[in-house]
């Protein structure tokens, strides 16, 4: 809504009171203000990389200020927590397969009287705490960045080297490079930082 108009009664009380009027003209005002700042990138655009495992840094495939995609490899990992993981998940894997066959075998036998209940109690024990070792051997390769797809490659290759290639989670620029081949690292460490500044 517009501003009530006001009126003063006369041009001796406007004197009185200070006010003063002048006709309205165009000026050129250079303002310039000092401040102390700080610059930051988006947050929702940067990524901290971290190993996520302790080992040593066997190969470096990017610099600082390259551009990289979602996905691309940054450094490859030498460790032997990615080998013992591994090497867990596949025998956790061929228990589960011998209790799931011992169980199958044991309730065959259960049924026609063959055996006691007690003896398929204890092999479905067994099958669930196999399970239970799976889950768990999956979930430590999970948590370091392995898919669907890799699991099934560790299975089918009985692949157990201890190597992992740590990659660029978004598409961006390397802003941070901490990097450096042979360098002694822990699950902690900072290797890279990438920022999509786009």
């Amino acid at each position: 809504e517009p501003l009530p108009t006001v009126r003063l009664a006369s041009q001796v009380l406007a004197h009185k009171l200070g006010i003063q009027t002048a006709e309205v003209t165009e000026e050129t005002h250079a303002h310039q203000l000092i401040a102390n700042a700080e610059t930051a990138y988006d947050a929702n655009h940067y990524a901290d990389i971290t190993p996520r495992v302790a080992g040593f840094i066997r190969e470096v495939k990017v610099d600082l200020g390259q551009a990289v995609k979602q996905g691309d490899v940054l450094c490859v990992i030498d460790s032997a927590g990615v080998s013992a993981a591994k090497a867990q998940y596949i025998s956790s894997n061929a228990a589960l397969k011998l209790a799931q066959a011992t169980a199958e075998r044991t309730q065959s036998l259960a049924r026609s009287g063959a055996v006691a209940g007690k003896a398929e109690l204890e092999v479905l024990t067994a099958l669930n705490q196999a399970q239970t070792s799976v889950m768990d051997a999956e979930q430590k390769l999970r948590n370091l960045g392995f898919g669907d797809p890799e699991l099934a490659q560790i299975l089918k290759a009985k692949d157990t080297r201890n190597l992992l290639s740590v990659v660029a989670p978004i598409a961006g620029t390397v802003v941070l490079r901490h990097a450096v081949k042979g360098e002694a690292i822990q699950p902690t460490t900072q290797l890279f930082a990438v920022a999509d500044s786009a």
